[in-house]
């Protein structure tokens, strides 16, 4: 995983790829198992950032 510009980057195989290389499943699912966890922590990151401004009236 990496991060670049509030850009989360996960670079893993297309899950086609164990059709072709069966050495290449565990790989796959172990990323795929992956994939909640980081797009929590992206939810979480991006609701601190997004948090508003509360402004006075006067």
């Amino acid at each position: 995983e990496r991060r670049q510009n509030n850009v989360i980057y996960y670079p893993m195989y297309h899950p086609a790829a164990a059709l072709h290389q069966q050495s290449l499943r565990q790989t796959i699912e172990a990323d795929m198992l992956k994939i909640p966890s980081i797009l929590a922590r992206a939810e979480e990151v991006k609701e601190e950032e997004s948090k508003p401004q509360q402004l006075s009236m006067f």
